[in-house]
């Protein structure tokens, strides 16, 4: 269990997604599940399955700087899930919309996701928010948003008694241990 967790833990997971595949394939090697996907753009219910989002990158930094004031290789919690790609040089003030903390727990990282509103942001701490000093800061997030397929697993394990139990859990949150 604890190799499972260590290597799920630093998939950055999204509701669909290469990271998504590779941990229902990785949970495939311990417990038979049945892996089955529907396409993006399928209606299901009252919502719509969304595009594909891969990212490769993500980060903040001062313009010219190579140090990294928000990075998505520390956390892959820094950036927004699904956020569209970007890559500019843009004041603190423009970038203060984009960026997302929680001012009643200032040391900790939220978990955001844009789904179904194309948009682009970053998650830090609110500590360090409150530190960022007024000036010019260069974003990127190297990602791509593309048709693909929505996946999960299945397990049906017959029992003695002709009642159902269902079991279910999600998968779509990177770097979430306690998280379902």
């Amino acid at each position: 269990m604890g190799q499972l967790v260590t290597d799920l833990f630093p998939l950055c997971r999204s509701i669909l997604g290469p990271a998504t595949r590779a941990t229902l394939d990785r949970i495939a090697v311990e417990i038979p599940i049945e892996i089955r996907s529907v396409r993006s753009g399928t209606a299901v219910l009252d919502w719509e399955v969304p595009d594909e989002w891969e990212i490769r990158d993500a980060f903040i930094a001062r313009p010219g700087s190579s140090e990294r004031i928000v990075d998505f290789r520390a956390s892959n919690l820094h950036v927004v899930s699904h956020s569209t790609p970007v890559d500019r040089i843009i004041s603190l003030e423009e970038l203060q919309p984009h960026l997302h903390s929680l001012p009643d727990r200032p040391e900790l990282v939220p978990y955001r996701t844009s789904y179904y509103a194309p948009t682009w942001g970053f998650c830090l701490a609110d500590d360090m928010r409150r530190a960022l000093q007024r000036g010019d800061y260069q974003v990127v997030i190297d990602s791509s948003l593309q048709p693909g397929e929505l996946s999960w697993g299945e397990l049906v394990v017959p029992g003695d008694e002709p009642a159902e139990v269902l079991l279910t859990t999600h998968i779509c949150h990177p770097s979430m241990a306690n998280d379902n």
